[in-house]
């Protein structure tokens, strides 16, 4: 039993043996013939320089392979064994055959240097404005390295210049199976589907942005972006972070000053607008954020240099300047020049009910009592369920002493918005000045109960 056991392992060694050897006669003749054909100047690539000189050695050892191997390796039955018998003759020129190779290295690296070529082409159109040509060699690139990563994002990139976005967002995702490393797939994702409004799946690439580099700083001021609508206060503290990281760029100093400009923070809020100022003059909406700060602040002056700006170069025809350079001298106490403001703003546009109650209220803070009633009375014909006419109206009967008439309009006002603790708070004054102190007692109680917890300084 032992003695045919070492028969047959016996048997085994020598056919290994026997086939490792007709294996290396066969990789060692077709490295030869390569070598060779190099040196004539081939035109071939070295895949089809192979396939034709192993198959060559193949015929040429024939009685050797069907004897080392015990099959005859052209019949057709046997296709999966000479596939298998090519393979290792592969292998074995890959390690052994060093001019097999130098070509395939060297061939391999024209093949990248032309796709290189093609690419820098691709984006100096793309720099242009080329974008479809651009796509054109972008494709011809992909079609040598289909494994390169970067050339997918940038014809992506192209793509989203085009406004197609989704062969954009495709690409995208390609370079992203290629390379899970690089951080800037992940953002381009995250933006092309912030502008087509999917916002939920943009937080999510942007958040994936942001966890590959942490130090991408406009992956920060887009993520503030995308939480803007929602959370203020969390976009904002995106917003510090991408200026915190990159300083130089502007657009996150404008985000980081319009939150605080939202909050109402006009002290902080100033800074960062002033600097996303230095380098931009003729942006109208920054010009007006600016003016109504430094109104805030008590910088009078300051404030009307901004909104003088912003009128002339309206050319005097938008209604927002000069509401806001009347609110300026509203709160500066220039009540005439206010009331021309507001005025000329309304004859722009009267559709903003907020320029009439504006009227009225510097009229009322110029003594012009009636004439304030008069044009809240006509502003009530056209618009009687707004409390608001309601509320400046009051304010001019309490100022000509009809306090009851200024009572019935507080609780008109009530009746159209109840929310608003203050009116309760006027109410328990002008219940003081008619000496009833319970009724007072009442509604300065609501007012508290409301949220107002103004004290009843008029209650003596």
């Amino acid at each position: 039993m032992y003695k045919l056991l070492l028969s047959i392992l016996v048997c085994c060694f020598f056919y290994q043996a026997s086939a490792q050897k007709v294996i290396t006669k066969i990789a060692d003749d077709v490295c030869k013939n390569f070598e060779t054909e190099i040196k004539q100047g081939a035109n071939e690539s070295a895949e089809q320089i192979l396939q034709r000189l192993m198959v060559s050695s193949m015929v040429k050892y024939e009685k050797d392979i069907n004897k080392a191997f015990g099959i005859d390796i052209f019949n057709d039955s046997n296709t999966e064994a000479g596939r298998e018998l090519g393979v290792k003759i592969g292998k074995l020129l890959a390690t052994d055959c060093s001019t097999f190779l130098e070509y395939i290295t060297k061939q391999n690296d024209g093949q990248v240097n032309k796709a290189e070529n093609l690419y820098d082409k691709a984006e100096a159109l793309s720099q242009k404005g080329q974008y479809n040509q651009a796509i054109e060699l972008y494709n011809q690139a992909i079609l040598i390295n289909p494994a390169y990563p970067k050339y997918y994002n940038s014809r992506g990139i192209a793509y989203y210049r085009l406004q197609n976005y989704y062969r954009a967002i495709g690409d995208f995702y390609l370079s992203t199976d290629l390379d899970s490393t690089n951080h800037l797939p992940y953002y381009n994702i995250a933006y092309s589907l912030y502008h087509l409004g999917d916002y939920k799946t943009s937080l999510q690439m942007v958040e994936k942005t942001i966890e590959t580099n942490h130090y991408y700083c406009v992956a920060h001021n887009l993520k503030g972006l995308l939480l803007d609508d929602d959370n203020l206060e969390e976009a904002l503290s995106c917003y510090r972070k991408a200026f915190n990281c990159d300083t130089t760029n502007l657009v996150h100093s404008f985000n980081v000053g319009y939150a605080l400009y939202r909050q109402y923070n006009y002290t902080e809020a100033i800074g960062f607008l002033l600097k996303y100022y230095e380098e931009n003059h003729e942006n109208q909406d920054l010009l007006s954020y600016i003016g109504v700060c430094y109104n805030n602040l008590g910088e009078y002056n300051k404030a009307l240099s901004f909104h003088d700006k912003v009128i002339n170069m309206t050319n005097s025809k938008q209604w927002i300047p000069f509401y806001n350079r009347g609110m300026v001298y509203y709160d500066s106490g220039d009540y005439v020049a206010a009331l021309k403001d507001f005025k000329q703003a309304r004859s722009i546009d009267s559709s903003d009910l907020d320029i009439d109650i504006y009227i009225i209220r510097t009229l009322i803070k110029a003594g012009q009592y009636n004439d304030a009633i008069q044009v809240a009375n006509k502003c009530i014909e056209l618009h009687d369920d707004v409390a608001g006419f309601y509320d400046v109206r009051a304010q001019a009967y309490k100022e000509l002493n009809k306090f009851q008439l200024a009572i019935n309009d507080y609780y008109t006002s009530l009746d159209l918005y109840p929310n608003d603790c203050e009116v309760h708070f006027y109410i328990g004054q002008l219940y003081d000045l008619l000496n009833q102190k319970n009724k007072a007692h009442l509604a300065y109680q609501k007012a508290k109960e409301m949220g107002c917890d103004q004290p009843e300084l008029n209650s003596l």
